[in-house]
């Protein structure tokens, strides 16, 4: 149905406070203050979730995403978001964060490339603002579920994490310093878009060539393994992908657990060249921990300790013997996660700071750069 903006904007307005319910932690969900929406726009699902200011998960709802055009996604993800509010009547809704599978400017929070769902050069965040009436931040998703990961899952507690997400493409996010950073205009960090062939190579996402997301992603691994069964139609790994009906990672891990000499040559060729490539940022970056996820990862264990022994053996010597790598945690929660604990950052940043005492002058405070602030 389509979104009306009318039937529920009076649930984005703020309420006002109830002194005597000031100090109590309630239990039920609407209650606690502030909440945020957090969302992960894929090319096939919108992930959106209620999250509190501890980071709890209120609720949560999936959605098919639209791939018509921007305009569509917009209204798709306010009628998601008012869903969610309608099923928690007690909630005043503070901020929104997205992410997106795109290349996101900040802070004008503009999609400029996402070929999955139809958007160039699209007013994302300008567009969702002027449906909801309150404050939004667009990410990039990798970006989001990297933050996700920095702030409840495997990068907690580090100031410097190196997030590396392996699904249809290859993606990553990191912070420096408990910053996150994605570059001068955000859309930096983008491992899956580095040269790994000098000329030629498959077509990527992006429109240019040998990228390594063509040699590592999902699709390229879906592209392997239809070649081999060309090649082999009785393999293992033939009959695998027939069992399961798709050429994925998930085929390669079945295929893999019966010693198939097929899916070990695409395991450690998709292994080899993104260790060599992780391990190269690490030598840039030198990261507390370096946290590796996604679908593939997920879905492909022997790929993860593949590409584990690959960093190492390719890592710089300074970094042999010093290098963390841990799992990610929250997998398909990551991306609404991070954008929830963004928006939840964008909030803060808004809070007007107390006055000094009096006769005492406060040092001036550094700003801190978020994205989506006004």
């Amino acid at each position: 149905m389509p979104f009306d903006p009318e039937q529920y904007k009076h649930l984005f307005r703020e309420k006002k406070k109830n002194p005597k319910r000031g100090l109590k932690r309630p239990t039920r969900a609407g209650a606690r203050d502030p909440i945020v929406i957090g969302a992960d726009v894929g090319g096939s699902t919108i992930r959106a979730a209620l999250i509190d200011n501890d980071g709890s998960l209120l609720d949560r709802l999936d959605v098919p995403t639209p791939r018509d055009d921007g305009n569509a996604l917009v209204r798709e993800l306010a009628r998601v978001c008012g869903m969610l509010i309608e099923k928690h009547p007690r909630v005043t809704v503070r901020a929104v964060g997205v992410g997106v599978a795109a290349w996101v400017t900040n802070p004008e929070g503009i999609a400029i490339q996402a070929p999955n769902i139809g958007m160039r050069n699209f007013p994302l965040r300008k567009r969702l603002k002027q449906l909801l009436r309150t404050p939004v931040v667009i990410l990039n998703d990798v970006d989001a579920a990297c933050r996700g990961e920095c702030a409840v899952g495997a990068g907690a507690g580090n100031a410097n994490v190196f997030c590396v997400f392996v699904g249809t493409g290859v993606g990553s996010g990191m912070t420096i310093a408990g910053q996150p950073y994605r570059g001068a205009t955000g859309v930096g960090g983008e491992l899956g878009h580095v040269k790994m062939i000098a000329s030629g190579g498959e077509l990527c996402g992006c429109g240019d060539r040998g990228c390594l997301e063509t040699l590592a992603g999902g699709r390229a691994i879906e592209r392997l393994i239809l070649e081999s069964n060309q090649e082999r139609p009785d393999s293992i790994l033939a009959k695998k992908t027939a069992a399961s009906g798709a050429a994925s990672a998930a085929a390669l891990q079945a295929a893999l657990e019966e010693e198939c000499p097929e899916a070990a040559r695409i395991a450690a060729g998709v292994s080899g060249v993104l260790g060599l490539a992780i391990a190269n940022a690490l030598a840039l970056l030198e990261p507390d921990v370096l946290v590796l996820g996604g679908g593939v990862i997920q879905n492909c264990p022997a790929l993860f300790r593949l590409t584990c022994g690959a960093i190492r053996h390719h890592a710089a010597p300074s970094l042999k013997g010093r290098m963390r790598i841990d799992k990610a945690m929250l997998w398909d929660h990551a991306g609404f996660m991070g954008a929830g604990f963004a928006a939840l950052r964008l909030i803060h940043a808004e809070q007007p700071r107390p006055a000094p005492p009096a006769g005492k002058q406060s040092a001036p405070a550094k700003p801190v750069p978020i994205a989506g602030e006004e």
